[in-house]
């Protein structure tokens, strides 16, 4: 397997990690009315800025924190950016309910390269 094949995996994974434990993240966005989120993995720092709350914040920099670790350690590559994308439809499955959420993680590398690792959810159940 490829040192960049390897990135694609951690990228998926790091999308996933976040999908995991981002419900409240769902909610949130739902009750602003955001159908897409951004969240840069280097700062932490989410968009809509509303989303830096401390519980988000914690979640961002554990996901930040072993994307650039396992990157680090296991290729030649280093990282130059990282952002995590997420797109959600609230639209077709009720108040309570995500229809779907993309989480997508887009990584540029420091020899120009960019990689993608997408991972999907369908359907969540917010809580209030």
């Amino acid at each position: 397997m490829s040192k960049k094949s390897l990135i694609r995996g951690f990228a998926h994974n790091a999308a996933q990690q976040y999908a995991v434990s981002a419900v409240h993240v769902a909610y949130l966005a739902r009750e602003m009315g955001a159908m897409t989120i951004e969240l840069d993995l280097y700062t932490c720092a989410h968009v809509p800025r509303e989303l830096d709350i401390e519980r988000n914040i914690t979640l961002a920099q554990s996901v930040s924190t072993t994307l650039h670790n396992t990157v680090a350690r296991l290729t030649k590559y280093r990282l130059v950016t990282a952002v995590l994308r997420v797109e959600y439809d609230f639209t077709s499955a009720g108040y309570n309910r995500i229809a779907q959420a993309v989480y997508t993680v887009d990584l540029q590398l420091d020899d120009g390269s960019t990689i993608s690792g997408t991972h999907t959810e369908r359907p969540q159940i917010l809580s209030q």
